[in-house]
């Protein structure tokens, strides 16, 4: 497994919240501020909109010496020589995804819940969310530290943090077990170079 991925911070790289141009251009100032990996996400884009995409940032991760993640889509994380692949709750369990992947090849797993920790046995870290009230998630009732703690010492691999992550409650996030801290818009605004110094000084 590349040794950064996914690291103490990883941006969600979803296409359409930012333009194309300007996706790329915020990827690279969080780059330079220490991020250590980040997750391509377009949910029901296709593999050739990922790829596009994709070949920019895993570019510029790769000259950061940061992890590239591709969510879901094994075509675009083998096009693009991804350092690994991001599964959803709903996919196959990660046994039956590794035999696809090259070796080397990172996998994680998004988990909301304690049966969905069970199903990920096999994966190199779990994704969980939300853990704070997220615009992404409206209607899904956040986790809160508690919980995140005791998911945390169930879970097969470290877990990452996701959902409402601002620099603000990155502390409480590992204080609480986690092993790093995602985020869409914590990342994507104007606060992202302070959450990576947050979970810098966490370390």
């Amino acid at each position: 497994m590349h040794a950064r991925c996914p690291g103490r911070t990883q941006f969600i790289a979803e296409l359409g919240f930012l333009p194309e141009g300007a996706l790329v251009s915020r990827a690279e100032e969080l780059l330079a501020a220490g991020l250590a990996s980040i997750q391509l996400r377009g949910k029901g884009r296709s593999a050739e909109e990922l790829i596009r995409t994709g070949t920019r940032l895993r570019e510029a991760t790769h000259r950061a010496g940061a992890c590239f993640v591709v969510n879901q889509s094994v075509e675009a994380a083998l096009a693009l020589r991804a350092d690994g692949l991001h599964l959803p709750a709903d996919s196959p369990p990660p046994g039956e995804i590794r035999p696809l992947l090259p070796a080397g090849m990172a996998l994680g797993m998004s988990c909301h819940c304690e049966a969905e920790l069970a199903r990920a046995q096999g994966a190199d870290w779990i994704l969980l969310s939300p853990v704070f009230a997220t615009k992404s998630k409206p209607g899904a009732s956040p986790l809160g530290t508690a919980e995140l703690e005791r998911l945390a010492a169930l879970a097969p691999a470290p877990v990452v943090a996701l959902g409402g992550v601002t620099a603000s409650t990155a502390a409480a996030c590992f204080a609480a077990g986690a092993a790093g801290v995602a985020a869409i818009r914590g990342f994507a605004g104007g606060d992202g170079e302070r959450l990576i110094a947050q979970a810098i000084k966490s370390g």
